[in-house]
C-alpha cells in the first residue's frame, strides 16, 4: 500500500515539470495553484501513511487540508474562468477568506475539539491506524466542499447554454472531472476502505487538466501576435485551427465580421455561410499559396486589411490566424496617389 502513495506523490512531482513545459501567459493563474499544490496535497497523505506516532500523522492530516481547503476553490475558480465566467475580486477574496478559516481550524487538530472532537491512533500489523471523531467546523469544511462542486457544476451549465466562447470540448472535459470528483469523493465515504482515494482523485484531474491546457495551448496567440496588438490596440483577431475549426477572436474582428457572433469555439466554422464565403476561402487559398496571405475588406465606409498568418505551436501548423486592421487612410492615399498618376499619364506636359 505503501508504493500507492509513493507513486502517486512521484506523478504529481512529475506532472508539475510537464505543466511547466507546457505553461503559456494566458493559462489562469488557477491552474497553475492546482499544480503547484496537489503534490504538497498527496506529499501529506504519503506522511499520514507512513506515521508510527500519532503526532506524525497529525502532522500529515494537516497537509492534506491544505489541499482539502484550497483545491476545491481553485478548481472552481479555473471552472468558471474557462466557462467565460467572470468572478469579482472581492468575491475570491470572500471565498478566499472562507476556505483558510476552514484550513486555520484545522491546524487545531490534536489540540482542540472543534475541528476533530478526538484523534487517537493504534499499530495494527506494523500500521498505524487512526481513529477520528470530527467536529463541529468539519461540518463547514463538508458544506464548502459541496458549494464550491455546485457551483463549478452551475458555471459549466451555464457556460453550455450561454456562452458560445467557451470551448464545448473544455466544458465536457470539466463537466467529466467534477462527476468524477464527486463519485471519488462520496463514493470513497461509503465504501469504508482503509485505502485513501483523494490523491489518485488529485492525479486524475491533472490529466484532465492537461487535456484542456493543450487546448488552450492552440488558442494561445502566437508571441509576435501579442506584440502587434499590444503595439496597435484597435487590431482584431480571428483564429481557426487546421481544420477551420472556430478557436476565438476579439471584439475588434466582431465588429468586421459580425457572423464570428454566431460561431461557437471548437466548432466547425464551415457551417455559416458567410463566415465561409469571407473568410474560409480566403484561407483556403492560403493554405494552398502561401502568397495568397492578404485581402481587404470594405465595411461602414471604412477599408480594413486582413492578413493571414499560421497558427504554430513549436514550429508545428495548428491552424491560421487573421489581423485585422483599418486601412483606410492608407488606401485612400494610394488611390489619390494613382488619380495623380492617371491624370498626369492622360494630360502631360
Amino acid at each position: 500500500m505503501k508504493m500507492y502513495y509513493i507513486i502517486l506523490y512521484a506523478i504529481s512531482l512529475l506532472m508539475v515539470g510537464v505543466y511547466s513545459a507546457l505553461w503559456r501567459k494566458r493559462f489562469p493563474v488557477f491552474i497553475s495553484l492546482l499544480f503547484s499544490l496537489i503534490p504538497i496535497a498527496n506529499f501529506g497523505y504519503l506522511m499520514v501513511h507512513n506515521a508510527t506516532t500519532l503526532s506524525e500523522a497529525i502532522l500529515g492530516i494537516k497537509i492534506t487540508y491544505l489541499g482539502g481547503c484550497y483545491l476545491n476553490l481553485f478548481l472552481m475558480l479555473t471552472i468558471l474562468s474557462l466557462c467565460k465566467i467572470n468572478t469579482k475580486k472581492w468575491v475570491q477574496l470572500l471565498f478566499m477568506f472562507f476556505s483558510t478559516v476552514i484550513f486555520v481550524c484545522s491546524l487545531t487538530i490534536g489540540s482542540s475539539k472543534i475541528f476533530y472532537r478526538n484523534i487517537t491512533a493504534n499499530m495494527v500489523n506494523g500500521q498505524l491506524v487512526i481513529h477520528k471523531q470530527y467536529g463541529p467546523i468539519h461540518t463547514l469544511y463538508y458544506i464548502q466542499i459541496f458549494i464550491y462542486l455546485l457551483i463549478s457544476v452551475g458555471g459549466i451549465i451555464q457556460a453550455f447554454r450561454k456562452k458560445n466562447e467557451a470551448s464545448r470540448n473544455n466544458l465536457f472535459l470539466l463537466l467529466g472531472c467534477d462527476f468524477y470528483i464527486i463519485l471519488m469523493f462520496f463514493g470513497s465515504k461509503f465504501v469504508g476502505l482503509s485505502i485513501e482515494f483523494t490523491p489518485l482523485m488529485y492525479v486524475l484531474c491533472e490529466f484532465f487538466f492537461f487535456a484542456i491546457i493543450i487546448r488552450i495551448a492552440l488558442y494561445d496567440i502566437p508571441e509576435i501576435a501579442v506584440e502587434k496588438l499590444v503595439r496597435v490596440s484597435k487590431t482584431g483577431y480571428a483564429s481557426f485551427d487546421g481544420k477551420f475549426n472556430y478557436l476565438g477572436s476579439n471584439d475588434a474582428a466582431k465588429e468586421v465580421f459580425p457572423q464570428l457572433n454566431d460561431l461557437r469555439v471548437d466548432k466547425s466554422a464551415l457551417t455559416n455561410a458567410e463566415i465561409t464565403n469571407e473568410i474560409i476561402s480566403r484561407l483556403k487559398d492560403f493554405e494552398s499559396n502561401a502568397t495568397f496571405n492578404t485581402f481587404y475588406k470594405e465595411k461602414d465606409e471604412k477599408i480594413y486589411k486582413i492578413n493571414i498568418e499560421r497558427l504554430s505551436d513549436k514550429q508545428k501548423s495548428r491552424g491560421f490566424i487573421l489581423f485585422i486592421r483599418d486601412d483606410t487612410t492608407e488606401q485612400k492615399y494610394i488611390a489619390l496617389l494613382n488619380k495623380v498618376e492617371q491624370h498626369t499619364f492622360e494630360n502631360p506636359l
